[in-house]
This record gives C-alpha cells, structure tokens and sequence, in this order.
C-alpha cells in the first residue's frame, strides 16, 4: 500500500491495530481468518523475505515472525514499512 508521508504514522498505526486482532489458527475453523503456510519452503521464504527486506531498509511495523509452538507453518501477518525503490519489491 501507498501511503501519502503526512499521513503514514496515523495509518500504519490503524493497520497494526487491525492485524492485532486477526484470529490466526485451523484453516477449517470459521472463527479463523488465516491458517498456515502449506509447506516449510514457503515459511522459510517468508522468513528470508522479512530478513531481505529488513536488510534493504525495511522496518517490520507488525509480525514478521513464526509462531512457535504450533502444529503446522504459522507465521504472523506482517506489515513492512520500506522505500517503494527497494529491490525487494
């Protein structure tokens, strides 16, 4: 998402609140709202891509980390704050 500079703090406030309250567990529960990765490739991705954007200036806002003690590939939702011209993107 583009967000206009003079309004980012407010928003990305607002948008960390919101994934606070996301219900993350069994895909076949309906009160959940995310479930887990399918395979340890994709959380392994996601924890390389977190890394590689943090290493391209990137700031994590909210999550960016697996959830341990879980059965299964549970990551948080994440939110990175980073320059529109990173790489990454």
């Amino acid at each position: 998402m583009l967000v206009q500079d003079s309004a980012f703090d407010q928003m990305a406030e607002k948008m960390a609140k919101a994934y606070s309250t996301i219900k993350i567990g069994d895909p076949l529960d309906p009160n959940s709202l995310v479930g887990p990765l399918k395979t340890q490739t994709q959380m392994e991705t996601f924890k390389w891509g977190v890394a590689e954007a943090q290493r391209q200036g990137g700031r994590v806002i909210y999550g960016g980390t697996v959830i341990e003690g879980t059965e299964g590939n549970y990551v948080m939702p994440t939110i990175i704050e980073i320059d529109s011209s990173a790489e990454i993107l």
